[in-house]
C-alpha cells in the first residue's frame, strides 16, 4: 500500500513537471535539440517503468536524467520518490534536498521529503517540511492532511 501511495505521488508530481519541462527548467542553450529529445524519451521510459512497477529500472532511468539534467528539480524529486518506494529513504531524502536546493520555493519536494521523514518515523522533521509547504502555499491541502 505504501509503495502504491509513493508511486501515485510520483505520477502526480509528473503533472507539474512533465517531460517537456526538462528543457524549460534547465537552460535550453546548454543542450542540443537531440539531448533534449533524448532526455524526454528517457523520462517517458521512466514513467512507463514506474507505471509497470519496474521501480529498479525507473530508478536507473531517473539517475541517467540527474546526470544529464542536474539542474532540473523534477528529475531529482522523481528519482527520490522511486527510491522511497524502494525503501531507500536516506537516498530519497538526499534527492529531495537536491530538488529543494534548485527550487526552494516549490512545495512538491518538501511534501516528498516530509513523506520520507515519516517513513523513518522522524515526525518533527516531517512536520517542519509540511509547515514549510504551508508557508509557501497556505492552501496546500496535502500538507494539512499529512501534518494532521
Amino acid at each position: 500500500m505504501i509503495r502504491l501511495i509513493f508511486v501515485t505521488f510520483c505520477l502526480v508530481f509528473c503533472l507539474f513537471f512533465t517531460p517537456p519541462a526538462l528543457a524549460e527548467i534547465t537552460p535550453v542553450s546548454s543542450f542540443t535539440e537531440a539531448e533534449i529529445q533524448q532526455g524526454e524519451k528517457i523520462a517517458l521510459d521512466a514513467f512507463t517503468a514506474t507505471q509497470e512497477g519496474d521501480l529498479e529500472k525507473a530508478e536507473s532511468l531517473w539517475t541517467q536524467l540527474t546526470q544529464q539534467f542536474p539542474q532540473n528539480p523534477a528529475v531529482w524529486n522523481n528519482r527520490g520518490n522511486i527510491r522511497l518506494s524502494l525503501n531507500k529513504a536516506d537516498q530519497a531524502i538526499a534527492d529531495f534536498n537536491q530538488a529543494i536546493e534548485i527550487i526552494p520555493n516549490e512545495v512538491v519536494p518538501y511534501l516528498s521529503r516530509g513523506i520520507a521523514y515519516e517513513s523513518q518515523k522522524q515526525w518533527g522533521l516531517a512536520i517542519a517540511d509540511y509547515n514549510k509547504v504551508l508557508e509557501i502555499n497556505p492552501k496546500e491541502a496535502m500538507a494539512y492532511h499529512n501534518r494532521g
